[in-house]
């Protein structure tokens, strides 16, 4: 049996289109699904850090989320970031009805459970 294989090339325009835009976008979709999955929170109770408007003081935050079944741990490295201990009977979008932006999970990377803002006053 004697075949000859060749490829055939088919062309389908004049105009060659770049690859890298198509790889730069594979890339950052591919990024950014990454994070979005490992900034979810876990329903297992885990702190959660819980992102306000630049607006909202620390203060306006404490009163809004006092009724809630979370309890405050700490702010986070600005003012408008506190990060929750969820109790029992907490759902995630009570903090989103009073104002949360963003909703992440507090120990990834270790960024909100380690780092803490040095702040220094002035006398």
């Amino acid at each position: 049996m004697n075949q000859s294989f060749h490829q055939t090339e088919v062309e389908v325009g004049n105009d060659k289109a770049p690859a890298w835009p198509v790889i730069v976008v594979m890339l950052f979709a591919g990024f950014a699904l990454l994070a979005a999955l490992s900034l979810k929170p876990s329903d297992k109770g885990e702190d959660v850090a819980a992102i306000f408007p630049p607006s909202m003081t620390l203060a306006d935050i404490a009163s809004v989320s006092s009724a809630l079944p979370f309890r405050p741990v700490r702010a986070g490295f600005m003012d408008n970031i506190v990060i929750f201990k969820p109790l029992s009977g907490a759902d995630l979008e009570d903090l989103k009805r009073v104002g949360a932006l963003l909703i992440v999970s507090a120990v990834v990377d270790g960024g909100c459970v380690f780092y803490k803002k040095d702040r220094k006053t002035k006398a």
